[in-house]
């Protein structure tokens, strides 16, 4: 993770913003080769979490980005514009934040957190990361040509995982087999 995504997620932990890291960071934690210059999060939406992610938007000084453009729109970061929209794509003086209130396949904050886990990024931070099921699920859902790009690769490191968890579960193979006595 660059330093930018580091500073993003100092603000938003320091004003106790609910969120979920989705999207192309997701899979860079979970061990893809992917590379992304963005971080995506997914948030939650009551009242008191818009007030803290406004507040940790003014901090960055969040602009508003038009999607595939350079250019950048001046936006309230305020609860309320929060509120009546959902998703958003933000340039940060950290580096490029998009504001997701749901994702396909998964659903808003609370559908994404049941599909994430606690995950340790720096020293001292647990945060929560949506997990490969979850990545893959959405991925599948938006089936754009980068999503269907990084299924394989995604679908691999299930497959690994599922693997390494039979074998933590199952009996070590280096045990010697017990013949059974006979009487």
């Amino acid at each position: 993770m660059t330093s930018g995504f580091r500073a993003i997620l100092n603000r938003l932990d320091a004003h106790n913003v609910r969120y979920i890291i989705v999207g192309g960071a997701a899979l860079v934690i979970q061990g893809s080769a992917y590379i992304t210059e963005d971080l995506d999060i997914v948030y939650a939406r009551d009242d008191d979490n818009l007030v803290a992610l406004a507040a940790a938007l003014k901090e960055l000084n969040a602009r508003l980005r038009v999607s595939g453009s350079n250019e950048l729109l001046h936006f309230p970061t305020d609860s309320r514009s929060l509120k009546n929209g959902g998703n958003f794509i933000f340039t940060t003086d950290e580096g490029d934040l998009d504001c997701l209130a749901t994702i396909d396949g998964l659903g808003g904050y609370v559908s994404v957190r049941g599909a994430s886990e606690l995950m340790t990024l720096f020293p001292n931070r647990q945060t929560r990361v949506l997990t490969i099921d979850g990545l893959i699920a959405a991925k599948k859902a938006t089936n754009w040509p980068k999503d269907r790009q990084v299924l394989p690769e995604l679908e691999a490191m299930q497959e690994l995982r599922a693997g390494e968890r039979s074998a933590q579960q199952s009996p070590s193979s280096k045990e010697p087999k017990r013949k059974p006595r006979s009487s």
